[in-house]
């Protein structure tokens, strides 16, 4: 029988406990897998029921909890994280994707990408640093190559990146001395259900372009999350190694260099 997260944490793991939001697909799913397979006991968290129930299904009954929840609906979360005394890993990726303007978009579709790019996770991890905090634990946001310099298109998805790049800055800072690691990575074009809608939205459905895989996107975050507790890593920029039509994030990612060597 699947366990579904109400009130009652999971039982203790080889190596404790993570949280992946948006594991029901893409980069969530992947980093879930690659979490429960180096021993973690993984809080499968996304609002579509049927994806993650049937990952937990795959991955193990005994190694998952399903948690069904919106987390852009603050009531639907205390109830979870009031009961959870310890966490060792956080990750948020949830998303979502408006290939409008900035200046165009209507303003409830503003809140609304706003919401799910940057306050809900903030607010989640803001609940959640008790236990986080006992555990000396991490906390990954998964952001975008979008937020690292000025576009043209896609404005709207990328200011809302680069708030939560700055948000995710402030949050560090405030929690600094805390044990707490906070990590903010940004992939570039991401073999994902979301990337399949931006190459749509975008006019392109067919477009031959490279692409990272989730996998990769999992597999350094692990490598992080397994460096000795002296070293912290901040930033991670991963991108397609043939990356021609990211040639101008290119150019204004190495004209910016947050916490370099921190």
């Amino acid at each position: 029988m699947i366990q579904e997260m109400k009130s009652v944490p999971p039982a203790p793991h080889r190596h404790g406990t993570a949280l992946v939001t948006g594991a029901g697909s893409g980069i969530g799913r992947a980093i879930a897998i690659a979490l429960c397979n180096a021993g973690y006991h993984v809080i499968l968290a996304g609002r579509r029921r049927v994806p993650l129930s049937a990952l937990a299904s795959q991955l193990g009954e005994d190694r998952t909890t399903v948690w069904p929840v919106d987390i852009t609906q603050p009531a639907a979360l205390p109830s979870f994280t009031d009961g959870l005394c310890s966490l060792d890993i956080l990750v948020h990726s949830a998303g979502m994707f408006d290939s409008g303007k900035l200046a165009d978009i209507p303003p409830d579709s503003k809140e609304l990408l706003y919401r799910v790019n940057v306050s809900a996770p903030l607010h989640l991890s803001g609940l959640l640093l008790p236990a986080l905090r006992k555990a000396r634990g991490q906390i990954v946001f998964i952001n975008s190559t979008a937020s690292l310099g000025a576009r043209v298109t896609q404005d709207a998805y990328a200011a809302s990146k680069h708030a939560l790049r700055q948000e995710v800055a402030h949050f560090r800072e405030r929690n600094r001395g805390s044990g707490i690691r906070v990590l903010n990575v940004y992939p570039g074009r991401t073999a994902t259900p979301m990337q399949s809608e931006v190459l749509r939205q975008e006019g392109r459905p067919d477009a031959d372009i490279s692409l990272l895989q989730p996998e990769d996107i999992a597999t350094v975050i692990l490598d992080s999350i397994a460096m000795p507790r002296r070293a912290e890593v901040t930033d991670i920029v991963i991108r397609p190694a043939e990356h021609a039509d990211d040639s101008r994030e290119v150019k204004d990612r190495h004209e910016w260099r947050p916490d370099a060597g921190s």
